[in-house]
């Protein structure tokens, strides 16, 4: 298990706080996504973690150890992708994929050795050798997180993915980054504005707003259905059963899968008049930032 445990962590800039963190605690085999909007404290969090900044207070542990003063050590089993990174235009993903693998491993790669896998994972395996001069943005930030991965970090770090990529590239670094998720035994820290990209690759949302955490949200408790039933039948005893979190008059609230309810319903003559899906991402961000618009 890989564990990050921050404690008083302040980072300023012009005689402010611009992270102010009582605590936090990331462990794998989990997804976790820190939102808010642009100036919020992401982007500095994260390079805190990964230790290109090391001018704060207070601590950062990975696995006990501080990171500031093991900070090759933990570069070893950390991979990262910050910002809008620079690629050589005239090298190809399999070159970069190559050049960080030996850098963080301290290891030479014989041929491609597994470097074909790490294309699949991120939708560029017929890209692999063209030079990335012809890209598009969604290309390169896959090729990002294609090094980020490279070399087997156990710790991930991503630093808005999605920023500047179309629908269709954001469904492909969704589905890149459901696939490291697959392995079950990765850390993921996902720094993003997204609510709808961290929504599909979470499992816990960190709401961060002037670089304070204001919320933690997990994803499996955004899942929530408002149905509406023509009567209010008798339904006593049924509390928190059949995925149901509450019932008030003609509303049932349903958390995650509706089905267990929908076919009680129907077993039973309830008449449905309406399904009305919660995002509960979105309503926590409208009140939390609305004032940031």
């Amino acid at each position: 298990m890989t564990e990050i445990d921050i404690k008083n962590l302040k980072v300023k800039a012009g005689g402010r706080n611009i992270v102010d963190i009582e605590q936090i605690h990331f462990r794998s085999p989990y997804t976790y996504g820190i939102l808010g909007p642009n100036g919020s404290g992401k982007s500095t969090l994260l390079k805190a973690i990964c230790g290109i900044l090391n001018n704060y207070e207070g601590s950062i542990r990975m696995n006990g150890h501080e990171i500031r003063q093991e900070h090759n050590e933990i570069a070893k089993i950390t991979g990262s992708l910050i910002e809008n990174p620079s690629f050589y235009p005239y090298s190809t993903p399999a070159e970069f994929v190559r050049y960080t693998w030996e850098m963080r491993t301290g290891m030479k790669i014989k041929d491609d050795f597994g470097i074909d896998e790490i294309m699949d994972m991120v939708n560029m395996r017929g890209k692999m050798d063209s030079m990335m001069r012809t890209f598009s943005t969604g290309e390169l930030k896959r090729t990002g997180v294609a090094g980020a991965i490279a070399g087997n970090p156990e710790c991930i770090l991503l630093d808005e993915p999605t920023d500047n990529v179309d629908l269709i590239g954001r469904d492909l670094i969704a589905g890149s980054v459901n696939s490291i998720r697959a392995e079950g035994n990765k850390l993921l820290i996902i720094a993003s504005h997204d609510v709808s990209f961290l929504e599909k690759v979470c499992d816990t949302v960190i709401f961060l707003k002037d670089g304070k955490v204001q919320k933690t949200v997990k994803i499996s408790e955004t899942q929530l259905t408002n149905i509406i039933i023509e009567d209010t039948p008798m339904m006593n005893g049924l509390e928190n059963q059949l995925n149901m979190i509450s019932i008030s008059g003609v509303k049932v609230t349903v958390s995650g899968d509706i089905n267990p309810f929908l076919n009680y319903a129907s077993a039973n003559n309830i008449r449905i008049r309406e399904i009305i899906k919660i995002n509960v991402l979105d309503e926590e961000y409208r009140k939390i930032f609305s004032d940031q618009s």
